[in-house]
């Protein structure tokens, strides 16, 4: 597992060209919810949760400066809607360039697109933020 996290902390997930992996949850059974979250190339990670049904939209959103040495996903819950905070992975079991597995979930997170280095997530946005405090 340490191997897994390494390459999310060292942006290894990540191939040249690229700032970030955006990830959907693959769920095994039905849900009400579509969860979505975007891995950068500076550790930080940013989940979104979207609803189904009549009312489909964003339901809320909740941004992580990073991984511990444990795996622990570092979430930022502060005026984070409860219905977010409850779909928030806890801790990363495994991770691959295609996929990524949390502990305590039978889901699996599939890749679904690449971010280009050209999103508005440039290197000098990155060294910024992370000068200041808001990476």
């Amino acid at each position: 597992m340490e191997k897994d996290i390494q390459a999310v902390r060292t942006g290894s997930l990540i191939d040249g060209g690229h700032v970030a992996y955006k990830y959907e949850i693959r769920h095994m059974q039905h849900h009400r919810f579509r969860d979505r979250i975007t891995i950068f190339y500076d550790g930080s990670l940013f989940f979104e949760r979207y609803c189904y049904g009549e009312s489909a939209g964003l339901t809320g959103s909740c941004r992580a400066s990073g991984i511990n040495e444990n795996g622990e996903i570092q979430w930022l819950t502060e005026n984070v809607p409860l219905v977010v905070v409850k779909g928030l992975p806890a801790k990363l079991e495994t991770a691959e360039a295609e996929l990524l597995k949390f502990e305590g979930s039978e889901d699996v997170w599939d890749r679904i697109e690449k971010l280009r280095s050209g999103s508005g997530y440039s290197v000098i946005k990155r060294k910024l933020g992370n000068l200041f405090g808001k990476g």
